[in-house]
């Protein structure tokens, strides 16, 4: 008794701030929403048995999101190409990567404008489900969502959520909905090319999309290609075969 007594007037000071911290934790986690479960909003869409589109129907908030065919399995060209251009630590983060935030503080600073947000994919999935004028309060409750997203759900849980509602230019949501829409095809028939148009648009879907900015959009596509090959993630002949396909420059009519 007299030891663990001389250990408590030796440490209450580191004890109690982990106790304080720890209970801190436990009430911010609690009062932070976590609001993905509005993210569910489908579209209907019907198919026969060789896959051909006889439905399709936009869900309540008049966007095109279906459903997608595995939830929590996304494409392999996709995946890759989308957290190599949005989130290249995306496994070994806890939802907040703090040396790109510190870098998209002082590019901003330095422009005087907000051009770098430096958010992570788990950051972007919590701006997603609870949408937020954009200001430092609202940065922060964005960074606790990220870190109770994170706790909450695993890894391929956050990528699938992230994917599967995030924008693509005009009124379409989700990367099967965009698949269909600018190539025609379901998201697993992806090649290179069409994965990397894709993993670019979310970026700034309001400026970028298929048939508006057509140059802007092969430069961020050549240049997310280039960024694979050096990484070995592609070879060299995929790489040119990629870079010579032209981006959607209209939507497919899925009816």
């Amino acid at each position: 008794m007299k030891h663990i007594k001389n250990f408590w007037f030796k440490n209450r000071s580191i004890i109690l701030t982990i106790v304080i911290l720890s209970l801190t934790l436990i009430l911010v986690y609690h009062i932070i929403p976590d609001k993905t479960d509005q993210l569910e909003k489908y579209g209907e869409l019907i198919q026969d048995s060789k896959g051909r589109i006889i439905k399709a129907t936009l869900n309540e908030n008049q966007q095109w999101c279906f459903t997608p065919l595995q939830y929590y399995f996304i494409p392999t060209k996709l995946k890759t190409a989308t957290l190599d251009f949005e989130d290249k630590w995306f496994y070994k983060h806890p939802g907040v990567n703090l040396i790109s935030l510190i870098k998209a503080f002082f590019i901003n600073l330095r422009n005087g404008r907000t051009i770098s947000g430096g958010s992570t994919i788990t950051m972007q999935l919590a701006r997603l489900s609870d949408p937020k004028p954009r200001n430092f309060i609202n940065k922060i409750i964005e960074i606790m969502q990220a870190f109770k997203f994170e706790i909450k759900y695993s890894k391929e849980e956050i990528l699938a959520k992230y994917l599967n509602h995030a924008p693509y230019g005009r009124n379409i949501q989700g990367y099967r909905a965009a698949s269909l829409f600018y190539f025609g095809k379901e998201p697993y028939k992806l090649n290179w090319s069409e994965a990397s148009v894709l993993a670019v648009l979310p970026n700034s879907p309001g400026l970028i999309s298929p048939g508006k900015n057509q140059g802007k959009l092969v430069r961020k596509r050549d240049r997310l290609l280039k960024k694979l090959l050096l990484r070995d993630l592609i070879d060299k002949d995929t790489f040119n075969l990629s870079i010579l396909e032209n981006v959607p420059d209209k939507i497919y009519s899925l009816l």
